[in-house]
């Protein structure tokens, strides 16, 4: 499964989602959730800065830290992987 994440400032009570072609004339599923301050620099997310994580260089231990503290988090907020999987597979 391919995931697009992006982090975006609603105008007023609007957002706006630039799609990729590969998920274009399709279904898709979104969710919004409120970004939470994990330490992870916008920035860091961006296309550029995959390249730093492929090289494992600082920004690497930054980002699996994050990723751990999220998971950890969601998984005290009673995110199970049964549970995870029943909302990423959910069919409505």
């Amino acid at each position: 499964m391919n995931a697009l994440r992006q982090f975006i400032t609603p105008v007023n009570d609007t957002i706006t989602i630039r799609l990729p072609k590969s998920y274009q004339k399709q279904q898709l599923e979104v969710i919004v959730l409120p970004m939470t301050n994990y330490n992870v620099l916008i920035e860091d997310t961006t296309t550029q800065n995959i390249d730093k994580i492929k090289n494992k260089d600082k920004n690497y231990k930054k980002l699996s830290e994050s990723m751990q503290a999220m998971a950890l988090e969601a998984q005290k907020n009673g995110l199970t992987e049964e549970v995870l999987n029943e909302i990423l597979n959910d069919t409505i």
